[in-house]
């Protein structure tokens, strides 16, 4: 979701808000925490601060279900107009 000449920053900030909601419910969703949004990329864990069972599980399913919605939305920005 690069910034591509001539295009509003206003734009590419409404983008990236999109992406990282769909980012961060998918996290949430599997009972990760979010430690930190490093430009147009996240960071999450799993595991701490308390052990639970069965995180790398969560860890996979949560980055399948982040990138069929990252899919779902790149689908939805064509269909607006939005590269």
């Amino acid at each position: 979701m690069a910034h591509h000449e001539g295009q509003e920053p206003e734009l590419t900030i409404k983008l990236l808000n999109r992406y990282f909601n769909e980012m961060t419910e998918a996290i949430h969703r599997h009972g990760g925490p979010i430690d930190k949004f490093i430009g147009d990329g996240l960071m999450a864990f799993f595991g701490a601060p308390n052990y639970q069972d069965g995180i790398t599980e969560k860890a996979f399913s949560t980055a399948r279900e982040m990138l069929h919605r990252l899919e779902s939305l790149n689908l939805q920005l064509e269909k607006e107009g939005i590269e």
